[in-house]
């Protein structure tokens, strides 16, 4: 069962470490985004993805 479907939200809740499940948001985010906005800048996206995800290993999170 979707942890959204009372929405009508369809998406499976995903297990993993919360680096890695970063990881496959910002890969589904930065195409989505891509797709979307002509004006999308993948390298200023790519650095701000960045930041996050060392935010994750400083505090730890990124392997749970």
């Amino acid at each position: 069962m979707s942890i959204l479907s009372w929405a009508g939200v369809k998406r499976p809740f995903e297990r993993g470490s919360a680096a890695a499940v970063f990881d496959r948001h910002i890969k589904r985010e930065r195409a989505r985004r891509a797709a979307a906005d002509d004006d999308f800048n993948q390298d200023r996206f790519d650095r701000a993805a960045g930041l996050a995800r060392r935010q994750l290993q400083k505090t730890g999170r990124a392997e749970r």
